[in-house]
């Protein structure tokens, strides 16, 4: 567990009502870090009704969160801004990408974050292949 300070203690499962609580997961020593991005991001998704289920730092510095609807997003690596400003453009965008195909923010299965001026998205239902691209 990581209490509201960003140090890392030890919890008795049983005190903890863990459905509302996001998962942190980082470097050892990088817990404040971790819940000072979450911190960051959470209210941006929740501008859009997504909440953040887990965020997650790599041991090479690439950040990855997931939704509570199980929607990952490769947020990638950077400064503090530039992985905000990504966040931003993402979400300013979201709703716009999502409505082209008739399906909602919610419907995310998956994004890449880590392009320059651009990102990589994939909606649940919605595919790219054409029923007779398989046949030669």
């Amino acid at each position: 567990m990581v209490n509201s300070f960003g140090e890392v203690f030890e919890a008795n499962p049983g005190d903890v009502e863990q459905e509302d609580l996001p998962r942190l997961n980082g470097p050892e020593g990088q817990a404040q870090q971790v819940l000072d991005m979450y911190r960051r991001l959470q209210p941006e998704f929740d501008k859009l009704d997504l909440a953040l289920d887990q965020l997650e730092l790599t041991q090479r510095g690439s950040w990855r969160a997931q939704l509570d609807s199980g929607a990952v997003i490769e947020i990638g690596r950077g400064s503090n801004e530039e992985l905000m400003e990504r966040t931003r453009r993402f979400l300013r965008t979201l709703t716009q990408a999502t409505a082209r195909y008739g399906r909602r923010p919610g419907s995310i299965e998956s994004a890449d974050l880590r392009h320059s001026e651009a990102y990589a998205l994939r909606l649940r239902g919605v595919t790219t292949v054409s029923a007779d691209s398989g046949k030669k």
